[in-house]
């Protein structure tokens, strides 16, 4: 959570950058740039614009890390088991 909390700016500049072309209308593209979209969006939205959607990623990667720790454990187990 803290770690996507923290890259949340880039990965919302980065998704825009992706989807431009979905929603802009066959316009030039607004998003160029790393810095200059940072500053767009910033100039747009508002800094809280940033973490727009952070909170839903990151309970999706709840499920992610609760699997990934049992399957870990289990294995383990079975791996410490065997010896």
């Amino acid at each position: 959570g803290c770690a996507r909390t923290l890259t949340a700016p880039l990965d919302r500049v980065k998704i825009l950058m992706q989807t431009q072309k979905l929603t802009s209308g066959g316009q030039a593209d607004k998003y160029r740039g790393l810095c200059q979209s940072l500053v767009r969006v910033y100039q747009e939205d508002g800094v809280w614009s940033y973490w727009r959607g952070n909170l839903a990623n990151c309970i999706r990667v709840v499920p992610y890390s609760a699997t990934q720790f049992m399957t870990f454990a289990h294995c383990k187990d079975f791996v410490c088991g065997m010896t």
